[in-house]
């Protein structure tokens, strides 16, 4: 009876590890050095043309998109950074599909639409608390409360009592694949993107998605991986770095970013990194994403990244690019026209890996060191910003 059921837990053990083995060559979730992921709010247009063979296989179920293999979503993003607004929102009509990052884009305008209606009549440098004073009460979109009580977006509060808000998602550049609840499908196996873990689900049954929505831990027998970067791994690195915000006057402010993380355990391996540029003005103590202001001209950085991996009384092993990665550094891109208020893009390395036996993981993948640097408009001469690891 024991012998049985041991078995049947290696058994359980290798086909859960083994939902990933399509991403085991794979650098997942990237774009190419050439492209960027096309700002979340509305901000400029592209005249460049779709990949319209990437797009065109993929479909839909339930509002969740699907991709065949890893490579389909490789191509989809990197199509979908070259489309506007209007090209995107009109191919996830044709999906039956909502994204979350048209859904940011929908309650940020709704957002500024209240703020004229309520505050309009005010002098716009007037925060929160004077309006409150002079009796007007702070309201939100009844679409805003919604997506806040549900998770989907994150309100922040500044020190001097202002506010934004953002995306809650952990990775914020597949907000034009995810589905308001963070779902995905690749292959035949389901994915959610949480606020802080990224869950596979080893099979493509949609009646059990409140199944995986309320799992919060890995469950082998429910074929469920669930990953949690602060949490039971071998190793973990960092190398998210941020500017801050800089001020050009009082309403007007710029940042650079970059978001690094890692962790493995011995069969897998998770890596989380992209840059972000972002430029916000203040309404009434709001700050936004508006289209009266766009600050950012260009980004560019390069980098280098390494990984260790093993076998079992076996010597240790770096790797210093993950297998069949034609993303590598450098990154640049320029935006066209001028500017826009947000850039976000996808950098190397991206994804999830498995190894399999008798080879295992020995540390995460780790960016040793990179140099970014963000170009703004504003001032006499514009403005600069340097990143280095």
């Amino acid at each position: 009876m024991k012998k049985n059921i041991i078995v049947r837990v290696l058994v359980n053990l290798i086909f859960l590890f083994s939902l990933l083995s399509w991403a085991v060559n794979t650098s997942a979730l990237t774009i190419s050095k050439d492209a960027f992921l096309e700002p979340i709010a509305p901000i400029m247009e592209f005249n460049s043309t779709p990949n319209d063979d990437a797009i065109a296989e993929v479909s839909s179920i339930k509002g969740i998109l699907v991709f065949s293999d890893q490579s389909t979503l490789d191509k989809t993003l990197d199509a979908l950074s070259k489309m506007d607004r209007r090209e995107r929102e009109a191919w996830e009509e044709n999906l039956n599909f909502v994204s979350q990052g048209t859904l940011y884009n929908q309650i940020n305008d709704a957002e500024i639409l209240l703020e004229e209606e309520i505050y309009g009549k005010y002098d716009e440098n007037l925060s929160l608390t004077d309006l409150n004073e002079l009796g007007v009460k702070e309201q939100h979109t009844t679409l805003y409360e919604n997506y806040l009580r549900k998770g989907m977006i994150t309100e922040i509060v500044e020190k001097d009592g202002s506010k934004s808000f953002e995306l809650a998602v952990i990775d914020p550049p597949l907000a034009d694949v995810l589905n308001e609840d963070g779902l995905i499908i690749i292959n035949n196996s389901i994915y959610q993107y949480t606020s802080d873990l990224v869950k596979i689900f080893g099979e493509k049954n949609l009646e059990k998605l409140d199944l995986l929505k309320s799992t919060v831990a890995t469950s082998m027998k429910d074929n469920i991986l669930v990953i949690n970067r602060s949490e039971n791994n071998r190793s973990q690195h960092s190398w998210t770095k941020c500017s801050g915000w800089h001020y050009d006057g009082d309403k007007k402010r710029y940042c650079l970013n970059v978001y690094g993380t890692s962790s493995n355990s011995m069969s897998l391996m998770y890596s989380s990194f992209y840059v972000q540029a972002k430029g916000e003005q203040k309404k009434w103590g709001i700050w936004k994403l508006r289209n009266t202001y766009h600050p950012i001209h260009s980004v560019g950085g390069n980098w280098s990244y390494s990984f260790v991996y093993t076998w079992y009384n076996g010597l240790l092993i770096t790797r210093h690019w993950l297998p069949d990665n034609d993303f590598r550094s450098p990154f640049y891109y320029q935006v066209p026209g001028s500017g826009s208020n947000f850039l976000q893009a996808h950098l190397s390395p991206n994804g999830i890996w498995s190894i399999a036996s008798p080879y295992f993981f020995y540390d995460a993948v780790n960016v040793d060191h990179y140099y970014f640097t963000g170009s703004f408009y504003g001032g006499p001469h514009g403005y600069s910003i340097d990143l280095v690891h």
